[in-house]
């Protein structure tokens, strides 16, 4: 996974003030270590959090992050097919009221 701790604390600060329940996964090219570069793509698995809460959470990590190229998939729903084909290789770094160690 390549994110720092401060990424990761950020992410789990805002979508834990939004929806404690909240799951976030990581996946695209940020999740395999032997690649370069690349934005961040996160799929966050969420009942709570609608489209109006989720730009407000893309205002928050701009300013807790700086300029990032973020790209935010948010489900509540698990099986809707692009979340299903992204999870097989999708790193989950906060389970529900848990945090993952990075």
């Amino acid at each position: 996974m390549r994110l720092t701790s401060q990424e990761i604390n950020a992410f789990i600060q805002v979508f834990d003030a939004a929806d404690p329940d909240a799951e976030i996964y990581l996946f695209g090219s940020r999740a395999q270590d032997n690649l370069r570069g690349g934005d961040i793509d996160l799929l966050i698995h969420s009942a709570k959090i609608d489209k109006h809460q989720l730009r407000k959470i893309k205002w928050q990590l701009l300013e807790l992050l700086g300029e990032q190229k973020l790209d935010i998939i948010l489900s509540a729903d698990l099986q809707e097919p692009f979340v299903r084909l992204i999870l097989p290789t999708a790193i989950k770094f906060k389970t529900k009221n848990h945090a993952a160690t990075p």
